[in-house]
């Protein structure tokens, strides 16, 4: 929740272009924000390489500017190791903007017999773990009374179609629907 009030807080208002903008004094706090971002990454490989997940009775969640924000919501729910791929598929993204920035993000040389460049290491990272929290997501279809996000197979066709939903841990404040 500390990386999320650096995004609503510093980086949303700072970086409003395809730029990171640096204010005067700033430098310190983009730094700062890229090692909490990394620490956030590794407590996610943990979660996952242990097969973790918490019970999350309720936290308030705001997700951009104050004044306008685009989601104000209570999270809660049951957090397992597929919460922890997306989280850390998410911060490795906001990652790579940053990494690339400052040319810390190389882009590798295309495999013998092509001419297509491989991913940035933490791009790689990012595209991996989306595929792993799609198999993840599809293996453990979600209950709508149970707090716990998921694929919501609506028409029990079990296959993923239009007549499904994507189940998320975000709740109206002090109500049980889900945004």
């Amino acid at each position: 929740m500390l990386f999320v009030d650096d995004l609503n807080d510093f980086l949303l208002p700072n970086f409003r272009t395809a730029e990171i903008g640096v204010p005067p004094g700033t430098l310190d706090r983009y730094v700062a924000i890229l090692q909490r971002m990394e620490r956030i990454s590794a407590a996610a490989d943990e979660v996952v390489a242990f097969g973790c997940h918490f019970d999350l009775r309720s936290v308030p969640f705001r997700l951009g500017d104050a004044p306008d924000p685009l989601v104000v919501a209570e999270v809660r729910g049951r957090w397992t190791t597929r919460s922890a791929v997306l989280v850390r598929s998410i911060i490795d993204s906001i990652r790579y903007i940053f990494l690339s920035q400052v040319n810390a993000a190389p882009v590798p040389p295309p495999p013998p017999g092509s001419d297509l460049p491989g991913l940035p290491d933490v791009l790689e990272r990012v595209r991996s773990g989306i595929a792993e929290h799609d198999r993840l997501l599809l293996a453990e279809p979600a209950d709508p009374g149970v707090p716990q996000s998921g694929w919501w197979d609506r028409n029990r066709s079990g296959a993923v179609d239009a007549g499904d939903e994507l189940l998320l841990d975000l709740f109206e404040p002090g109500t049980n629907r889900r945004i």
